[in-house]
């Protein structure tokens, strides 16, 4: 088949809308130029080229055309390269129980070449042969892998992880992966250390260690990665949160609340969580004039124990000698925090046991009103 042959049925596919699976199969069937599994995967590849993402078709059907052949390979490139149509590859995974020649020929041909989006293949190939020999995946593992192999490995492990337990081997291997200086791969082995290894107190130790640093593209990535932990793993979370404070990004920053109101939703009736993140907002405050993003406002909506809350704001305003953080920042924060609470009772009683005699106290409690009754329409004591 000629390419002008090929790219005019592709055409015809795009012009006439086919996007139905079964119209697209019934129009190919039709045609008399196509006569092999070559000429059928030309057309795939020309689809890639389309861009025609959208279409089910290859996805349904590329695996028929599977082979050992160098238009086969070159079509698992062109899938893999092109960010719309990685989905295509998810057949890969049944290859290696439905052609297995096909599937270990594939696999020695992709683990030689260095591009990262060949991890997506490798990955599914990975995975097939892990369902099937998890051992065999295990022990592939190593340092020794390369940046390719180990990205394809940390994703295959999540289907391997469903029918058996991670191996503690493994579970240093990819530790060893989170040390990367390629950071694709250190963000890889944190979703995995975060998703399938934190049985592991080793693997625990070095979330925590990964957290503790000045690099916000790792910390961004280790705040992620903790979002489904907040039921299972509360302490670590808040231990990672805390961490992770010492950033100076604003996105960032609002993650951490974000995240912070997350945990608080789940363990409400815990007072802890609630005070690392008021403590967490006053070291911001301090290093300079805190910019509130709204998750602020909701931060301490579901928790019931304001009693270590209070006392810690009360010691802050008696000790903050910054008249910045004092009148500016604090009345923000005193307001913000006091009038997501149905009842205020609490807030009253914060602002009875200030000394009114001391003027700069008594203008922190103005400014504070200031903004409590802002936007405030009700008042419960």
């Amino acid at each position: 088949m000629t390419p002008e042959e090929v790219t005019t049925i592709v055409n015809r596919i795009k012009d006439e809308k086919m996007f139905s699976t079964d119209a697209i199969k019934t129009y190919l069937d039709s045609t008399e130029s196509i006569k092999s599994k070559c000429d059928m995967i030309k057309i795939i590849h020309e689809m890639i080229i389309q861009d025609l993402f959208y279409l089910e078709f290859p996805n349904k059907y590329v695996q028929e055309y599977a082979s050992m052949s160098c238009d086969f390979y070159k079509l698992i490139i062109a899938i893999s390269e092109n960010g719309n149509t990685s989905h295509w590859l998810s057949f890969l995974k049944n290859l290696y129980v439905e052609n297995l020649d096909v599937a270990l020929w594939l696999i020695r041909k992709l683990e030689c070449l260095k591009s990262e989006n060949i991890a997506t293949p490798l990955a599914f190939l990975y995975c097939g042969m892990g369902i099937q020999h998890p051992t065999k995946i295990f022990n592939m593992m190593n340092k020794e892998s390369t940046d390719v192999q180990k990205l394809a490995y940390m994703v295959a492990i999540g289907d391997i992880y469903k029918i058996t337990k991670i191996p503690p081997r493994v579970i240093n291997n990819i530790i060893d992966f989170s040390k990367s200086k390629v950071f694709s791969i250190k963000r890889t082995a944190i979703y995995t250390l975060a998703k399938y290894c934190l049985d592991s107190k080793k693997a625990q130790d070095e979330f925590i260690l990964l957290a503790n640093t000045n690099d916000d593209r790792v910390r961004e990535s280790v705040i992620y990665a903790s979002w489904k932990l907040t039921e299972t793993h509360p302490n670590l979370v808040n231990e990672v949160l805390e961490l992770c404070s010492k950033t100076s990004d604003a996105g960032i920053k609002n993650l951490i609340l974000v995240l912070f109101q997350n945990l608080m939703s789940a363990h409400p009736s815990e007072s802890y969580y609630p005070l690392t993140s008021i403590k967490i907002i006053k070291s911001w405050s301090c290093r300079h004039i805190f910019d509130f993003h709204p998750s602020i406002n909701g931060i301490f909506d579901e928790t019931d124990k304001m009693q270590s809350i209070h006392e810690f704001m009360k010691s802050w305003i008696n000790s903050e000698k910054n008249m910045s953080v004092k009148l500016v920042s604090l009345p923000s924060i005193i307001a913000r925090v006091y009038k997501s609470q149905k009842n205020h009772t609490c807030f009253v009683r914060l602002l009875q046991e200030l000394d009114p005699k001391d003027k700069t106290t008594s203008r922190l409690v103005c400014e504070t009103l200031k903004n409590f009754f802002s936007d405030k329409k009700t008042f419960e004591v």
